[in-house]
């Protein structure tokens, strides 16, 4: 990696990004993944995801943005949830 610092060992599973216009959070970023070398995996109706190795970020525009219980959890998953005040969510999941 250079300047002495090491490659990291662990890696991260999946970013889900919920937001409320689907349109236009991929007009906003998806360019920006492919210019990055991610590659679309999966279009449906309410959502997008691209991939890269085996990581994959989802754009999702979901009625359910604001929740208030993780559904997510166990003793081998870590997780990181950030909101903005214009309402977009981001979860962040990785394993061990």
């Amino acid at each position: 990696m250079g300047s002495g610092r090491e490659a990291l060992t662990g890696g991260l599973h999946h970013v889900e990004v919920w937001v409320p216009d689907l349109a236009a959070a991929e007009h906003a970023s998806g360019w920006l993944l492919g210019e990055l070398g991610w590659e679309i995996f999966q279009k449906w109706p309410a959502g997008r995801s691209w991939r890269l190795g085996p990581t994959y970020l989802v754009l999702e525009e979901s009625p359910a943005m604001s929740g208030r219980r993780h559904d997510r959890r166990g003793p081998q998953t870590y997780a990181g949830y950030l909101s903005d005040n214009q309402g977009y969510e981001v979860e962040l999941v990785a394993t061990r």
